[in-house]
């Protein structure tokens, strides 16, 4: 699979943390992913990360996840 993301792309990857292997989701760009799960950055081309991804996800929006109660419509209306 890509391990360079010319744009950002929602992403399922499997890493291992040292113990054992987690499932975890996040968003890739460059030739790195931001975890969804610790926030942590991963270099996809760093040796030492044992990082496979499992594959890529259409692009969801997380605003309703992240702020529900805003009202983001208010800021792109014109003055």
């Amino acid at each position: 699979m890509n391990k360079n993301f010319d744009c950002p792309t929602q992403v399922v990857f499997t890493l291992y943390n040292g113990e054992c292997y987690e499932r975890c989701s996040g968003i890739a760009y460059h030739n790195k992913i931001i975890c969804g799960c610790c926030g942590g950055i991963f270099d996809l081309e760093e040796g030492y990360n044992e990082i496979e991804i499992e594959k890529e996800l259409p692009w969801v929006s997380l605003v309703e996840e992240i702020s529900p109660k805003e009202d983001y419509g208010r800021f792109l209306k014109a003055k």
